[in-house]
């Protein structure tokens, strides 16, 4: 497979390709989730090169943190773990329908969080001006990815698009997600508890290639089976308010959703 990265720095994947005996088939271009702009301009390089695209994973993201916003008026967290995944798997979509097929239909991954289950959707102060709480942030950007998910799955089943989506909680893992937390002044808890990112990675790979799940589209997927999620993601009213305040929030048209 040809894998596509989008990085904040692509001379830092040069690395990482010398090591790896298939590495000439990693490509990198520039992608800064806390930019609209940066997304769309990531989105526009693939497309150039690439007219079909078989599997889209949705990984980046942060956790905790002061009150930020983006450049785009974003609180960071809600920016970078949902809304820009968001409207890059908008911007992608016309080349996964590409690479879809009927009986093997294209996949979009979204790697969430079990840390979304204590989380809701803030809607009237999603950018949390008002009220602001790191953790509460985190858990409503890892719940939308997981909500997002379902409602996109359904709405591509509904026009019988050969396009499936997930969401992925991988695990605890050891990386620099935890930087801002107290887990950094203790790496040997992390050493002992976490997972390696090569363990994470494993139920991410599952959702990606097993073929099982082809006829559970929109499932939530904790250690390679089905994950448990709270009660606010499986409420069909809920995940569409989301959906139609993201294409708001991003600046599409919630009907013309993923079109060419």
């Amino acid at each position: 497979m040809t894998v596509i990265m989008g990085v904040r720095n692509p001379d830092s994947v040069k690395k990482l390709i010398e090591t790896m005996d298939n590495g000439h088939n990693i490509r990198a271009f520039p992608l800064d989730l806390q930019s609209l702009k940066s997304v769309k301009q990531f989105a526009t390089s693939v497309l150039k090169e690439f007219k079909a695209i078989h599997i889209l994973v949705n990984n980046a993201g942060i956790m905790f943190g002061d009150y930020k916003l983006t450049e785009d008026g974003f609180e960071t967290q809600l920016a970078v773990n949902h809304l820009s995944h968001f409207y890059l798997t908008h911007l992608l979509l016309p080349a996964l329908k590409n690479g879809g097929k009927v009986n093997e239909p294209a996949r979009i991954v979204n790697v969430t969080s079990c840390g979304h289950f204590p989380g809701k959707i803030y809607f009237e102060d999603i950018n949390m001006k008002e009220h602001y709480d790191t953790t509460a942030a985190y858990a409503q950007s890892k719940l939308a990815q997981l909500m997002i998910a379902r409602y996109i799955n359904r709405l591509l089943e509904d026009k019988d698009v050969p396009v499936k989506c997930y969401s992925v909680h991988p695990g605890i893992v050891d990386t620099d997600l935890f930087e801002k937390t107290n887990f950094a002044k203790f790496p040997w808890i992390k050493r002992a508890f976490f997972k390696t990112p090569e363990k994470g990675a494993v139920s991410i790979h599952y959702a990606c290639f097993n073929e099982e799940i082809l006829s559970k589209g929109g499932l939530y997927i904790a250690n390679c089976k089905e994950g448990f999620s709270n009660r606010f993601s499986k409420n069909e009213r809920h995940q569409e308010k989301l959906f139609r305040l993201s294409c708001e929030m991003v600046g599409i048209d919630a009907e013309k959703f993923g079109r060419d």
